[in-house]
């Protein structure tokens, strides 16, 4: 962030901006959550909720990025491996009752027809015994345990299709399921990992259901042992009655079991708080990144006694497939913060693209493949230093592949999962064209193994036709070659022939002619419809499904198909229907006809909203920065504080919310504000012009909010309420064209402690005005049509109730002010709340009179006096009570060489992945010695993951010497904690009934009241602890201003003291009284 203005804060989203309150009738009672905000941006409107009959909606125009934020705030997309959608504090509507406007469908779709189709198999399917259904004779294969493996690996699709009665029935009889085993019986990992644990916990994002969380914590503590190898890489299989392990018929780890297991169990760390989940897996991302391996390389087979590569066989196949999946997805779990991962996966793709990429002679079908790769000779020592490529000896400094021709189905993957890499990457343009093409060639070739079919339907292995000499046939030369002769009609491999017969010549032969329902070519259809709008692939994608109807359908479920390309009406099938034809071939088939803003793929960043308090800027003549307009648009103070527009939303007032300090009253024609060096006068004209000036995406109107010691008068607060709405009023004052009139304007509502003042103002915003009045602010009628949002200040309504009780307010009287204020307003427009103290009193605000949005300033405050902060919602499944941070000034701290989230007990929150606590980076040894954190240490765990790159150690040691560093990492810290804490109420409330929410505010209060003294304060004993201990440590040391104020109150008395000694000496005649001797502190020295 800049410090520009030296305060600046972060706003944050909680949950109730949830596309899922479209469905809720205005908030009506009959769901039990307050009427409040839960808007919607479309297409440059703010779309405010009415009732389904389609009352008045207020239109405000708003900019890319606030449209960003309100539209699907931390909505956070995954598709785990090829097995599972996962969804992370998502917002989902499925409505199978209406179309999704605006969606060009095939001629003939229905949406009711995909859904006749998966009720049906979801019905056979959500029985008590059922594994893997025989859609043929009905019976049960017992296949992956004998655990049930379909309805865990369908979960998420029921959701989805909003099929709540087979949801509600598989979740009770999950809820029965005890995971036994007989004696000798081995579960294997990988499958039971992204099967039934995946399924379980992709579940339980969408759901919140608790008996998913139970069940998914008990599955991987059972499987955890798994990682016990002296490498840390997973075994085959695992005895969950004796926790022996057992390799798999190639004795090592496959590549795709060693990293198949990472969005699982890191996910699970979080909603359960269990570190051992995350280190666990951890491990094995940390041998990859040890890993020595050619041009970014990773081989499929690993020894997994040393965690060493044990072949040099590269394949995105049936080996690897999901391992490269799951370093792009890695990557998007953290926010995009964790590079590391994001270089594995670009170091592995730009690999396959160089290595594994080729096209055919004659159809120019572009296709991936294996290949053996052989290591790069050395250079003999007469070798060209000018040739770091090749030798003069023909030696290679890069490796060479044979390829071995083979393309699989199961490759068909990749071209989706690039395709979301250009969607989320910030990728240079010359990367990202060769990336685009490589997805659109390769979904072309998965698509073209359908077209040649006489079924429909693509084979699941097929041989592909070579040049003579292996290197002609490489995709990437031929593209630069395209490109050096003027780049001529399309790249090679993206010339799309027509389909063909096998009498044509397919430049292929089918090596298994089985169509075994997978999902990979429907995936990645799915995607590119999505990142490209290229409708395309939809009607391909609806020519796949007509083909699964007529070969594959049984009268119970859905076949597989023996040979694709017999010239049968019937083809030939199999008795079988592996579960992930409903977890994932028919949810890609759904999600690529239905609205495409059900599950969108581009809303993965966390909420930047920055505010700004303009005073700072006062100090300054002119006071507004000089801003270069672009391109024909208002400059913005984005480009002057170094924001990018696309990226931040900017609000701006002209006081810091956070400011306790008593002000000089206000007078009509001015509002005063506290600067470095004085305190300043505004004029409402010079704030408007300010604001026109720096143009920020929401403004804070002026409000007479009196900052002096309360009790108000009855005339000071209407005093209050009449300038209010007369500034509010100039704000809204039409100008000549429609940049001179400010838009997205928040008013700071404004009553003080009384009620009916509150009231009152509300009102005033609602009338109608007449004459002069309505003329100054047409088009609008009244002043609450110019109003974007509300805001309440905690500050000074904290500050007038103790003015007019004597008491601290308890939280009753805070809730009856803010509903009187909202009595008469529209239930559909942003409600603010800045300066909350704390989590429990922010939920109680959400859950009674339903605020949208939270300022970060108890995160920050936090931060200030030495607090990390340390609990999530929902609050895990735990006994006893927590704690809501750690007082780091404690000295219990001083040899705790964890992260700020966790402790010696492991019974933290969560996983913090800030950059001050994520395990993935690592301090300089400078840091590291500074610490002591080379010391041995008998907490210390050998085989735990690498330490954090800041523990809680050596924040306390950077506290107690002053060094400001610590409260930056702090509010690092805070602030993902707090976004952490929104999104899981976002997440809930998304998903369930306002019982649910209750539910689950009472766990809350139960795990950390303990932490709360006084519940009508709502303020933590941690705080108390910390600022006293932050105050000794300031007088300790003797600086800082308490010491430097106790220092100055001393000085002046004692100077004072001696002033009255001379004068009394002076008055009984005494000699010498003039030069009475001072000490150094300035006492008088008798």
């Amino acid at each position: 962030m800049s410090n520009t203005s030296g305060k600046v804060s972060s706003v944050l989203v909680p949950a109730s901006f949830s596309r899922d309150m479209l469905s809720l009738d205005d908030r009506k009672s009959t769901v039990g959550f307050p009427k409040g905000a839960g808007a919607m941006v479309g297409e440059g409107v703010l779309l405010t909720l009415g009732d389904d009959e389609g009352s008045s909606r207020s239109e405000v125009g708003l900019p890319n990025a606030l449209r960003s934020l309100f539209d699907s705030v931390f909505l956070f997309f995954l598709s785990i491996g090829v097995r599972r959608f996962f969804f992370w504090a998502t917002e989902v509507i499925v409505d199978l009752e209406e179309e999704a406007p605006g969606v060009k469908k095939p001629l003939g779709f229905s949406d009711k027809l995909v859904e006749t189709k998966v009720t049906q198999s979801e019905r056979l399917e959500t029985k008590v015994s059922s594994n893997e259904l025989a859609p043929m004779s009905g019976k049960i294969h017992n296949n992956f345990n004998g655990w049930g493996v379909t309805i865990y690996d369908a979960l998420d699709t029921m959701w989805i299709m909003g099929l709540t009665e087979y949801f509600e029935e598989a979740v009770k009889v999950i809820g029965e399921a005890s995971y036994t085993t007989k004696p000798k019986q081995y579960v294997p990992f990988f499958e039971t990992i992204i099967r039934h644990l995946g399924g379980l916990l992709s579940a339980y994002a969408l759901s919140k259901d608790p008996i998913l969380l139970q069940q998914a914590d008990r599955m991987g503590e059972m499987l955890l042992p798994a990682f016990n190898s002296e490498s840390g890489l997973p075994a085959y299989a695992i005895s969950t009655r004796t926790n022996a392990t057992r390799g798999g018929w190639t004795g090592n780890t496959l590549w795709a079991e060693a990293l198949s297991n990472q969005l699982e169990y890191k996910y699970l760390a979080h909603i359960t708080g269990k570190p051992e989940y995350f280190e666990k897996a951890e491990r094995c991302m940390q041998l990859m990144y040890e890993a020595n391996v050619t041009d970014g390389i990773f081989p499929t087979q690993w020894n997994t006694k040393t965690g060493a590569p044990s072949n040099n066989k590269f394949s995105v196949g049936a080996f690897a497939d999901s391992a490269h999946e799951y370093l792009l997805k890695q990557w998007l779990m953290t926010s995009r913060s964790e590079t590391k991962i994001k270089d594995l996966y670009l170091n592995a793709s730009k690999s396959i693209i160089e290595h594994l990429l080729y096209i055919t002679p004659n159809r120019e079908m572009l296709y991936v493949t294996d290949a053996d790769m052989l290591k790069p000779s050395p250079p003999k020592p007469n070798a060209s230093p000018e040739s770091p490529r090749t030798t003069t000896q023909g030696a290679t400094s890069t490796p060479s592949s044979i390829p071995s021709g083979t393309f699989e189905h199961l490759s068909c993957f990749l071209p989706g999962l690039l395709a979301l890499g250009v969607q989320t990457l910030d990728l240079p343009e010359s990367e990202k064209e060769i990336h685009s093409w490589a997805a659109e060639g390769l979904a072309y070739s998965c698509w073209l193994t359908y077209a040649d079919m006489k079924t429909g339907l693509g084979p699941d292995v097929m041989s592909m036709k070579m040049y003579p000499k292996n290197e002609d046939g490489l995709w990437l030369p031929r593209v630069e070659k395209w490109k050096q002769q003027g780049r001529s009609g399309r790249p090679p491999g993206l010339r799309e022939p027509g389909a063909a017969s096998e009498k044509a010549g397919r430049d292929y032969t089918i090596y298994n002619r089985s169509y075994l329902l997978r999902p990979e070519a429907l995936e990645s259809f799915y995607i590119m419809w999505r990142t490209t709008g290229n409708p395309v692939w939809r009607e391909r994608g609806w020519t796949i499904f007509q083909a699964i109807e007529k070969y594959a359908k049984t009268e119970i479920g859905y076949a597989s198909i023996v040979d694709v390309d017999k010239s049968s009406t019937k083809a030939p099938v199999k008795d079988e229907m592996p579960s992930y034809f409903l977890a994932e071939t028919l949810k890609y088939l759904y999600l690529l006809f239905t609205d495409e803003e059900i599950i969108p793929l581009d809303r993965t960043k966390g909420i930047r909203w920055i505010h700004v308090p303009f005073e700072t800027f006062l100090e300054h003549k002119p006071p507004v920065p000089t801003l270069q307009p672009q391109q024909g648009q208002s400059p913005k103070i984005n480009s002057f504080l170094r924001f990018p527009e696309d990226e931040y939303v900017l609000s701006m007032s002209l006081r810091d919310p956070t400011d306790r300090r008593e002000m000089p009253a206000n007078t009509n024609v001015y509002v005063t504000a506290n600067c470095i060096r004085g305190v300043k006068k505004v004029t409402p004209s010079d704030w408007r012009s300010y604001m026109i000036s720096c143009n920020p995406d929401i403004i804070f109107s002026l409000s007479d909010i009196p900052f002096t010691t309360p009790p108000y008068s009855q005339k000071r607060l209407t005093k209050s309420i009449e300038r209010s709405a007369l500034w509010l009023a100039h704000m809204l004052h039409s100008g000549p064209d429609s940049t001179s009139t400010p838009s997205n304007v928040f008013v700071q509502m404004v009553g003080g402690a009384s009620a009916p003042a509150r009231t009152t103002f509300a009102e005033s915003l609602v009338e109608v005005l007449h004459g002069k009045e309505a003329d100054a602010i047409q088009p609008r009628k009244c002043l609450d049509e110019g109003v974007a949002g509300y805001v309440f200040d905690m500050v000074p309504l904290r500050l007038a109730i103790e003015g007019v009780q004597g008491l601290s307010p308890n939280h009753s009287t805070i809730v009856s002010l803010i509903q009187a204020s909202l009595l008469v307003l529209p239930p559909n427009k942003p409600r603010l709340v800045t300066s909350a103290r704390g989590p429990h009193e922010m939920l109680l605000l959400i859950r009674e009179v339903g605020i949208d949005l939270f300022d970060t300033y108890w995160a920050q405050r936090a931060a200030n006096i030495g607090v990390a902060l340390d609990f999530s919602f929902p609050a895990p499944i735990v006994t006893g009570k927590r704690d809501l941070g750690h007082n780091l000034y404690d000295t219990k701290y001083t040899r705790d060489f964890t992260s700020m989230m966790g402790n010696h007990d492991k019974d933290s929150a969560g996983i913090c992945l800030c950059a001050a606590c994520s395990p993935y980076s690592t301090p300089s040894p400078e840091i590291i010695r500074h610490s002591s954190m080379d010391e041995p240490d008998k907490h210390r765990d050998s085989s735990d993951s690498p330490n954090p790159p800041y523990t809680k150690a050596f924040l306390h040691h950077l506290l107690h010497t002053h060094e400001m560093s610590a409260h930056s990492l702090l509010a690092m810290h805070n602030i993902t904690v707090m976004d952490a804490f929104f999104a899981g109420i976002r997440g809930l409330i998304s998903h369930n009934s306002a019982s649910i929410f209750e539910a689950e505010i009472r766990r809350f209060f139960e795990t950390y009241m303990e932490d709360t003294d006084d519940m009508s304060r709502m303020e933590p004993k941690v705080f108390e602890r910390a600022e006293k201990a932050w105050g000794e440590v300031e007088l300790l040391r003797g600086k800082g201003r308490i010491a430097r104020e106790t220092e100055r109150v001393k000085a002046e008395s004692a100077v004072a003291a001696n002033e009255v000694l001379k004068k009394e000496m002076e008055e009984k005649g005494a000699e010498g009284a003039v030069n009475v001797p001072l000490a150094s502190n300035g006492e008088v020295m008798m």
